[in-house]
């Protein structure tokens, strides 16, 4: 698989997010009912790439999302992109059960 080394939005529109000014693409990649679940391995790695080829560098996981399993699958956000994962914004919520500990992204 090649490793992508720089973010380019392609035509993705953004826009600013609220008083933060964060720039944030139209569309984002989540995890909710696919990574993690019945998506795992390669195919997430090629998902999140073809993700990122395309302009999106936003992506949404929580701990909740398939018992937690999203966001291990999504840590391969770190091979497909840039080295440093400037360009990327990851989107999530946390559950106040802090008994499962998942690595950070």
């Amino acid at each position: 698989m090649t490793v992508l080394t720089e973010f380019d939005p392609k035509n993705m529109p953004f826009r600013r997010l609220g008083p933060s000014g964060l720039r944030v693409p139209v569309f984002s990649l989540g995890g909710w009912l696919t990574l993690g679940g019945t998506v795992v391995g390669d195919p997430v790695k090629e998902i999140i790439k073809v993700a990122f080829e395309n302009g999106i560098n936003m992506f949404d996981t929580a701990e909740g999302y398939a018992k937690g399993h999203s966001e291990v699958e999504m840590c391969v956000l770190k091979e497909a992109s840039s080295s440093s994962n400037e360009s990327n914004l990851v989107s999530g919520q946390g559950s106040r059960d802090q008994r499962t500990r998942l690595p950070s992204l």
